[in-house]
């Protein structure tokens, strides 16, 4: 069975009007140029939605230590908003994306990333980078917003994702490009 839903996407404007890779869905969702960091447009864009989810954030972990405030300002005050907007108008589902950088460093292992640990939704967070960070506190605003007004927030941390346009340093990219440049001994 079939089911038809009515999906918009918010995009963040740029000068060349271009909503990217977007534009081949542009038939069957609608686009809607907004900034998730301007609470009065997210409360007014969000009226009579039944689910959202929010796939928006700054995310190159290097530019965190330089432009620390745009994280804080994308990562941590946007999902906030989406909450309160959510919370007031009845929103029924959100759907917040995290990252595997919330459990960053564990300092007991001097600071080098463990394999021998498995990780879970209980599992210890670290600070590794602003954007980690950023992503904690805005994980922790979605456990907050849960417990305290029962919205029904379900966060998701993704780990390794493979994307199109994804950067060539990704994990799973290196090692795509060592194994086609012939390295039998993938280095990460």
């Amino acid at each position: 069975m079939k089911k038809k839903y009515d999906v918009s996407a918010l995009i963040l404007y740029n000068f060349q009007n271009n909503n990217g890779w977007l534009k081949k869905l542009d038939e069957k969702i609608k686009i809607k140029i907004s900034d998730i960091r301007d609470y009065q447009l997210i409360k007014f864009l969000t009226k009579g939605h039944d689910s959202l989810i929010n796939l928006a954030a700054l995310i190159g972990i290097s530019y965190s230590y330089e432009a620390s405030k745009s994280y804080i300002e994308t990562n941590i005050i946007s999902t906030h908003n989406i909450l309160n907007a959510s919370r007031e108008n009845f929103v029924k589902k959100i759907i917040y994306t995290s990252t595997s950088e919330a459990y960053g460093v564990d300092p007991s292992d001097n600071f080098v990333k463990s394999s021998k640990k498995p990780l879970n939704e209980l599992s210890s967070q670290f600070l590794r980078s602003p954007y980690s960070a950023t992503k904690i506190a805005a994980d922790q605003l979605c456990f907050s917003y849960h417990a305290s007004f029962v919205l029904p927030v379900i966060t998701i941390r993704t780990f390794n994702a493979y994307v199109p346009r994804q950067s060539s340093i990704a994990i799973i990219l290196t090692i795509i490009t060592q194994d086609l440049n012939g390295n039998r001994k993938i280095k990460i």
